[in-house]
Order: C-alpha cells, then sequence, then structure tokens
C-alpha cells in the first residue's frame, strides 16, 4: 500500500502560521494601496539606483531606451533655438530666460544678432536647458494662456498639472520644451514598457496582498510575491561590490538613494535583507497551504475539486480495500 506521511501541525503553530501571513499580506497590500492612491506614482526613481546584476535593464526599464535629460547633439538647429530663446517679444522664451544664465543669454542675443555662435553656447545651453527640465513644469493654470498657439497634448496637460516629480518631472517638461521648439529639438521617445510596469507593480501588491490576507488562491498569491521579492532584491541586493564607492555619488544624484541607504534606517545588511527573509516567509507559507488553514482557500479548494474532476488523484491498487477472508 502507498502511504503518504503526514506532518501534523498543531493548533499554536497553525496560529502562527497564518499570523505570518496574514502580516505579509498587510504589508503587500498597503504597498499597493499606497501607489495606487498617487496617480503620478512610478516606479522609475527606484529602477533608476539600481545597482544589482540587472540594472542596465532596469535603468533602459526606467528611461524607455531614451534620456529625457538633452545632450549637446540633440540640438538639431542651434542658431535657430538660440535665435527663439532669446526672443524678447516671446512670453515662452522670456519666462525661459529667466532660469537660464546671463552669459547663455548673451550668446543667444549674439546669434540672434547675426554672430557666428560662440564654440561654447552648445554646452552651456544644454547645461541650461537640462535646468529647466528639472525644475518646476512650466504648463500651470496660471500659465495656461501662454500655450495657446502651441499643440500640446491633452494628457501631457494633465500630467504637468498633476505636480510630477523625480524622473516624471523631467519627461514631463522635455516633451513640453519639444513641442514648444520642434523644429529644434527632437521629440522624447515614448516609453511603452513603464507604464506596463508601473500597472503591474501596483496592482500585483495590492492583489497578492489580499490573496495572502484572505487566504485566498495562497500558494498562487506567495509565488506572485516571491517573484516580487527577487526583483527588489536584484534591483538593490545587499553585495559588497554593489555597495562600494557609490554612496555619496548616487545620493548627490539621486535623493532617493538617500532614504533606501541612509545609515541606520533599516539596518546594515549584507548578503541578506528583508526581501530576502520575506522572501523564504512566502516560501514556508506557500509550503504548508496556510490559507487552507484558516482562509478562503478551505472553501475555495473543495469547490475547484468538486468543479474540476480531473484533478482528482486516481485510486491506485493498493487503494482498493482488502476483501475479508
Amino acid at each position: 500500500m502507498n502511504e503518504r506521511k503526514v506532518h501534523a501541525v498543531s493548533n499554536w503553530q497553525a496560529l502562527m502560521l497564518v499570523l505570518l501571513r496574514v502580516a505579509i499580506g498587510w504589508h503587500f497590500l498597503r504597498e499597493g494601496m499606497i501607489k495606487l492612491s498617487k496617480p503620478n506614482w512610478s516606479c522609475a526613481e527606484y529602477l533608476q539606483v539600481s545597482t544589482g546584476p540587472l540594472s542596465p535593464a532596469f535603468k533602459a526599464l526606467a528611461t524607455g531606451g531614451g534620456e529625457a535629460l538633452l545632450t549637446v547633439e540633440d540640438i538639431k538647429d542651434l542658431p535657430g533655438l538660440a535665435t527663439s530663446l532669446a526672443n524678447m517679444d516671446d512670453p515662452l522664451a522670456v519666462r525661459f530666460q529667466e532660469k537660464m544664465h546671463d552669459d547663455t543669454l548673451l550668446m543667444a542675443d549674439m546669434v540672434a544678432s547675426g554672430s557666428p555662435p560662440h564654440a561654447k553656447l552648445p554646452a552651456k545651453l544644454t547645461a541650461d536647458l537640462n535646468s529647466l527640465l528639472k525644475g518646476e513644469v512650466p504648463y500651470t493654470e496660471k500659465t495656461a494662456k501662454l500655450f495657446a498657439k502651441i499643440d500640446l497634448p491633452k494628457a501631457l496637460k494633465r500630467q504637468a498639472l498633476g505636480n510630477p516629480q523625480g524622473q516624471k518631472r523631467v519627461e514631463v517638461n522635455r516633451r513640453i520644451l519639444s513641442a514648444v521648439y520642434p523644429k529644434h529639438l527632437p521629440a522624447l521617445k515614448t516609453n511603452k514598457l513603464l507604464p506596463l510596469a508601473n500597472f503591474t507593480t501596483k496592482w500585483g501588491l495590492t492583489l497578492v496582498g489580499l490573496g495572502l490576507m484572505l487566504g485566498a488562491c495562497t500558494r498562487l498569491a506567495a509565488l506572485g510575491g516571491m517573484g516580487f521579492l527577487v526583483l527588489f532584491y536584484l534591483a538593490l541586493p545587499p553585495w559588497p561590490e554593489t555597495m562600494q564607492g557609490i554612496d555619496t555619488m548616487t545620493q548627490l544624484a539621486h535623493p532617493l538613494w538617500t532614504a533606501l541607504r541612509q545609515p541606520g534606517r533599516e539596518g546594515n545588511y549584507l548578503f541578506i535583507d528583508k526581501n530576502f527573509v520575506e522572501f523564504l516567509a512566502l516560501g514556508v507559507i506557500g509550503a504548508f497551504n496556510t490559507g487552507r488553514m484558516m482562509g478562503l482557500d478551505s472553501v475555495l479548494g473543495p469547490l475547484a475539486r468538486r468543479l474540476c474532476p480531473c484533478g482528482k488523484r486516481p485510486k491506485s491498487d493498493g487503494d482498493e480495500p482488502t476483501p475479508a477472508a
């Protein structure tokens, strides 16, 4: 007779496993709900400070293959752009001039007067434009009239009025600037993968959290949560080679890094961090199938077996009752 070993779990052990499942579920649910409550939330900033083995892929996902900040090579018509920015009769140009350096404006005025561009103008103009991209969004309810003649997409206007932050703000400003000067600045490539990543992260965390808290499809929820944790771990792994020599530089470039790696904030990890520990905990939850101990799986499991008889284990010869002698 084929016998299956059954390891009994005491009521106390079952209670602790269920509490562990609910606690991790609340963590996932809370993270997902917070992100859903912020319309302009994006995982781009988190991806851009990644340092793990998948860092190139994560950073490419954040930028969509196109960098929002400008380079000297991006300026297609330097004399034309300089002349447009030096135009005192253009309210938008005047607004941009307020954020530019005096020497850059002087060089632009010289170009507008017919002089050849100064050798330093491309670099200085690019630096000033990038400062504009990182600064406040020029399109607001008060300045909407200035853009009356500019064909800005409605979606871009909504994003601008939503007070975007970080990398999202840079991208919005770049799209606005490219719309104002389409002949001089190339349009930013549309990132089609980042919105999908944002949607998957927000709703994935929420659904995993609900599944774990309710004990519904517990093993599937645990597997999904483990998948998220693997990605989170590989984005910022606590490995010596990914943590040495980058703290100061990265903190200056990305304020988010300070929150992620601030000494004393979450401990001093080495190889093992909270994502790794939570990954193992979800493995335990899935292995014991705690949803059947206390959760909706105790109802959904038998119902699924009734509706899908193909999942029933066929009887073997050893399962047949032995006739009496």
